[in-house]
């Protein structure tokens, strides 16, 4: 195979990985975002029980950990960052959905 098509073959399988990976993480945050205002709340977050995954941790320390911009929700940025870098809690989290 000429190395341009490899290149171009190796992008197209990342950015597929990428594309299933960030509908996992949309589905996951939609659960969580009860009233569908596009942010979780801490409250929202201590609606589900799959955040007994997380151990002992609470919904608040939870929500400041991944709330990145101090605004008291997380959005789906901040969402998608954590999912990103948390893939094995994200795992354990998206099988109560």
């Amino acid at each position: 195979m000429p190395p341009s098509l490899h290149l171009k073959n190796t992008k197209t399988n990342k950015n597929m990985a990428n594309t299933t990976d960030l509908a996992e993480a949309e589905r996951i945050f939609k659960h969580f975002d009860a009233n569908g205002d596009g942010k979780i709340s801490s409250s929202e977050l201590g609606d589900y029980n799959a955040l007994g995954s997380l151990g002992s941790v609470s919904p608040d320390k939870i929500q400041r950990m991944i709330d990145t911009d101090g605004d008291g929700y997380i959005d789906f940025k901040e969402f998608t960052a954590f999912h990103r870098t948390n893939g094995g809690i994200m795992k354990d989290i998206s099988k109560y959905f």
